[in-house]
């Protein structure tokens, strides 16, 4: 695993504690297991066991008729999806800056950037009139948004 990845890991495991203690500091330490135990199950379900799928199946079951429990239980896994979603987000951008950084020390364009495709295009020897030609095939729209967060990549 890559220091990169390492790093993503250990954020996520950190919000994730964080998030478990906020659990049971404000619903209780029976949701907190319950939680744990759905999540441990996934995950045993998709390494591949079946039998895991099951029991999610039945432990969902009894949660049916407790409309408080089922959405406290909710809320833990769509607050826990939103840290993990933050911290990928954040580990892109420190991903980003530090390829940005890298390029301005070695003196290139940053890869996948506008600077370096016209870079590349000067190298293969395209011309300003090939260049103008390949830039008026392409469909560039820009996309607005209400909200900045909007516009994240799925």
């Amino acid at each position: 695993m890559t220091e990169t990845a390492n790093l993503l890991s250990e954020n996520i495991r950190l919000l994730g504690t964080m998030l478990g203690e906020v659990i049971v500091e404000q619903a209780g330490g029976d949701l907190f297991q319950l939680v744990e135990k759905i999540r441990g199950l996934t995950k045993t379900w998709r390494s591949g066991d079946a039998a895991a799928q099951k029991q999610i199946q039945d432990t969902v079951a009894l949660l049916a008729d407790d409309l408080a429990q089922t959405s406290n239980i909710l809320k833990a896994f769509a607050t826990y999806f939103s840290l993990v979603n933050l911290a990928e987000e954040h580990q892109r951008i420190n991903v980003l800056r530090q390829r940005r950084e890298q390029a301005f020390l070695d003196g290139e364009a940053e890869r996948e950037s506008i600077a370096a495709a016209v870079e590349s295009w000067k190298q293969e020897g395209l011309t300003g009139e090939q260049v103008q030609s390949l830039l008026g095939e392409m469909l560039i729209m820009p996309v607005f948004t209400a909200h900045a967060t909007e516009s994240m990549r799925r």
